[in-house]
């Protein structure tokens, strides 16, 4: 079966620092995947957002443009709910500013890659839709997605993230 999602995140935390004035902004993704069995889909989606993160005297912000890789085992399903486990790998462009007092102290582009996972809950809205809430997380192989380079852990961010499938093969006289 073939699908097509859209979704944005709702909330974040960051993994690397544990800041708890750390925000991701709305990350919007719209995507497309298939159902290869009943309990295993692979999903292709690109994404883009923001993030921010606030420190004693600095501030940061980070525009993310990315797309990820995934692949889907669902469990536990019935007419209503489907529960699912999910594992990722991303690629990311990012580009950061970092304030200090009103005033750009640095400010940079980079290209990164990342690996993750997560869990969420399908409710099936009818034949051909459901609406998806999940927990997830990538951790990257870079240190400057904020803009803070510490050089102890590289950058990393958990989400929760609502969307919305379509079943395009789910409709009437469609066959793949």
């Amino acid at each position: 079966m073939l699908f097509v999602q859209a979704g944005g995140v709702v909330a974040g935390n960051d993994f690397s620092r544990r800041l708890s004035d750390y925000a991701v902004r709305p990350i919007l993704y719209l995507g497309a995947g298939f159902q290869l069995s009943k309990s295993m889909s692979v999903r292709l989606s690109p994404y883009w957002g923001k993030s921010r993160n606030f420190q004693a005297s600095k501030s940061s912000s980070t525009l993310i443009t990315g797309i990820d890789l995934s692949a889907n085992y669902s469990f536990c399903s019935n007419r209503v709910t489907t529960f699912f486990l999910e594992t990722r790998i991303t690629g990311m462009y990012f580009g950061y500013k970092v304030e200090e007092s009103s005033r750009i102290v640095s400010e940079g582009v980079d290209a990164t890659f990342g690996y993750g996972g997560g869990f969420g809950m399908r409710f099936r809205m009818g034949r051909s839709s459901s609406l998806t809430f999940k927990w997830h997380f990538i951790l990257t192989t870079s240190d400057k997605i904020d803009g803070f380079k510490d050089g102890l852990l590289h950058d990393g961010f958990s989400m929760l993230t609502v969307g919305y499938e379509w079943y395009i093969s789910a409709l009437r006289g469609m066959r793949f």
